[in-house]
């Protein structure tokens, strides 16, 4: 696996712990609230460590071994040694998994939020009504870098330490400054009212300008550097889409991809 030189830099500054999952070398940068791991359950603690806490020193680990890519990691559905950021739980399905006390239903598959971004990626990629089966992988790791204005964990933003959240924002506004977060030609910001209650910036925070909202989709807010060369877009929080959603997003991110990027689709993004 090959990284860039701004990925690298990143990576050995050693200034920030958690810099996010999937493919470094992506076109499409999603970023979220915070992760969804209840840091107060004593049974999640080895799930935060794993996913967040070391996620820098395994993409400095991945830095350092050449041979590892997306063909050689082993399944880590299940089998959690075999983590890896670049594409973690490798082999859950494009499901929902929900656990509670009872029951888990879905075992096999992964996170809501997660099934949002493979259902969005799909959308973009292969077009607005493209489905991918449930019992099929999810594999947007390959083709998306997807990350959270806040580290501080939580079931739900309305659990977390204000305090802490915001702490953390202030920091992690550091991070996306650097360039290889600049460099993503497609940011989606998928987190909601975040930006206004915690005073994120976002059109100076990635150099672009809100154009306003699209006009066949209340809640998809539409943004442009001058160049036309990036795009951000500002929409709600993922975990609970529709369809409506996910393909009015991909729509503009398809005419942004032909009509200002001028590139074939597929050949952009895969």
């Amino acid at each position: 696996m090959n990284y860039s030189k701004n990925f690298k830099d990143i990576v050995i500054n050693g200034n920030f712990a958690y810099l996010g999952h999937g493919n470094p070398n992506a076109k499409i940068l999603i970023i979220g609230k915070e992760p969804r791991i209840d840091k107060n359950d004593l049974s999640k603690q080895e799930q935060l460590e794993r996913d967040i806490y070391n996620n820098r020193q395994q993409w400095l680990d991945n830095l350092n071994d050449d041979t590892i890519s997306y063909d050689t990691l082993k399944d880590s559905a299940n089998a959690h040694e075999n983590y890896n950021p670049l594409y973690p739980y490798k082999g859950q399905k494009c499901q929902v998994r929900t656990e509670t006390k009872e029951k888990v239903k879905g075992e096999a598959g992964t996170a809501r939020t997660w099934v949002a971004y493979q259902r969005l990626f799909d959308c973009i990629a292969y077009g607005e009504s493209y489905r991918k089966d449930r019992n099929a992988p999810i594999d947007f790791h390959k083709y998306v870098f997807s990350s959270d204005f806040s580290s501080e964990a939580a079931t739900c933003s309305q659990n977390t330490d204000k305090t802490s959240t915001k702490q953390s924002i202030t920091g992690r506004n550091e991070m996306f400054r650097h360039e290889f977060f600049q460099d993503f030609p497609i940011v989606i910001i998928a987190a909601g009212h975040y930006p206004e209650n915690y005073k994120i910036d976002m059109e100076d925070l990635f150099k672009v300008k809100w154009i306003g909202p699209d006009s066949k989709h209340r809640f998809i807010n539409v943004h442009y550097n001058d160049e036309r060369t990036k795009i951000l877009i500002h929409t709600m929080q993922l975990s609970y889409f529709s369809y409506d959603l996910l393909e009015g997003i991909a729509r503009i991110v398809r005419e942004f991809i032909e009509k200002d990027l001028k590139q074939d689709i597929r050949n952009f993004l895969l």
